[in-house]
């Protein structure tokens, strides 16, 4: 991403290396740096209210982590934990590491920012998730939101290698799980998803969302039995 001036002396001291599973920063202490992914993924992480561990979110290469410690108001206490999910480099940096760098890298400051642009993307179309008070709408909004993040608009791209979670779409939603759980079976009988050991998987991406919203109201429909059943 920013080519060998990373390589430069200055630069790594920013440089930190996490194995699988190691911490790179935990729900609820105060954070005073950002991170930028520069190899591997970094996994973030919620708790449910029996105290598990979620997995809301991936963060990989290219991609930014924290960034709430700097643009935010201090002192910033972070909301989710993140962990390695595999062996990952990150670039760390406060205010004035950003400045530092700045400096070896002049456009730095810029595709952070532009970095970060798109992530607040991401967080509009949660938002858009959760504006609708209907729980269908609110189901099909999240499962487009959740195809959209998972294939995005590579079309070589197979289901094969994301299962969607149920507790995910019910982290995102509120909906119950067993609710779900029913009009998730209702996409599976009219084969636009397939269940499997792991989650729920989508049939061909590319027609996905043209397929599940001509299916809305016919689950529309299904809503007050679904709701019965729960």
């Amino acid at each position: 991403m920013f080519g060998d001036s990373l390589n430069d002396r200055e630069l790594k001291q920013y440089i930190r290396e996490l194995n699988l599973g190691e911490t790179l920063f935990q729900s609820g202490e105060v954070g005073k740096t950002m991170f930028l992914i520069l190899q591997g993924q970094i996994g973030l992480y919620d708790s449910t209210p029996e105290k598990e561990e979620l997995l809301i979110a991936k963060v990989s290469w290219g991609q930014v982590v924290g960034e709430q410690a700097i643009v935010g108001e201090p002192p910033y206490s972070r909301v989710f934990s993140a962990k390695a999910l595999v062996r990952t480099r990150v670039l760390e940096f406060d205010i004035k590491g950003m400045r530092t760098i700045e400096k070896k890298i002049p456009d730095f400051t810029l595709r952070i920012l532009q970095i970060t642009a798109k992530w607040l993307d991401r967080t509009n179309q949660i938002i858009h998730v959760l504006k609708s008070t209907e729980e269908v709408e609110r189901v099909v909004r999240c499962l487009c939101f959740i195809s959209n993040q998972a294939f995005g608009t590579n079309q070589s791209t197979t289901p094969s290698g994301t299962a969607i979670a149920v507790d995910y779409i019910h982290y995102i939603t509120g909906i119950a799980e067993v609710r779900i759980e029913g009009y998730l079976s209702h996409l599976v009988n009219h084969k636009i998803m397939t269940e499997t050991a792991e989650g729920y998987r989508i049939n061909n991406p590319k027609k996905f969302v043209e397929e599940l919203l001509s299916v809305r109201y016919e689950l529309e429909e299904e809503g007050p039995k679904l709701r019965i059943a729960a």
